[in-house]
């Protein structure tokens, strides 16, 4: 590989060689998002009314899954993208329905969403290899972990769902790193 993209690129020491089954852990991982689709589209079951926006995240859901499958088994730059780009725009819809919520305002919500893509285009510009390449994700537990703080303060009550996600990401970008 040649220029930025190798650079940007992390070698994961579980990497056994080429294939489906290069990075079996991280391609087994992948079948939470795919079993975490099937939960959410049974919650959507259960109500007779969804907003686009939550369906795009299910949607999104089943893309990450499916495109970091192929990026953990086949190192290119098409499935590098097929991995990263879906969980951007998760992280960016999920942040500005988040931000609506909080604040009641669209306009608010995407100031918050483009103040969130400068930062992360910073970090990565700056910063890319600080941590193994985790730096962003630490970037991404810190803004939602604030945010969690946010909704508790608003609302007097811990979002457990929410909090244990949270638990869940740093724990994975613990084992990243």
């Amino acid at each position: 590989m040649e220029g930025i993209y190798a650079r940007s690129v992390v070698e994961y020491c579980e990497r056994l060689g080429g294939g489906l089954f290069a990075e079996p852990i991280n391609l087994l991982s992948n079948v939470a998002f795919l079993f975490s689709a099937v939960l959410i589209f049974g919650l959507f079951k259960n109500h007779k009314k969804i907003k686009n926006e939550y369906r795009a995240l299910l949607v999104l859901v089943l893309l990450i899954g499916f495109g970091s499958a192929l990026w953990h088994s086949f190192r290119t730059p098409f499935t590098h993208a097929l991995d990263a780009i879906p969980i951007y725009l998760f992280l960016l819809t999920l942040l500005y329905l988040i931000l609506r919520n909080l604040t009641g305002k669209v306009t608010s919500s995407l100031f918050g969403v483009l103040s969130f893509l400068v930062l992360q285009v910073i970090v990565s510009v700056f910063l890319p290899e600080v941590l193994n390449g985790s730096i962003r994700h630490i970037v991404n537990a810190s803004i939602f972990v604030l945010l969690s703080i946010w909704i508790y303060r608003k609302t007097k009550s811990l979002d457990l769902n929410l909090a244990t996600t949270l638990l869940i990401y740093i724990l994975g970008i613990f084992f990243r790193t």
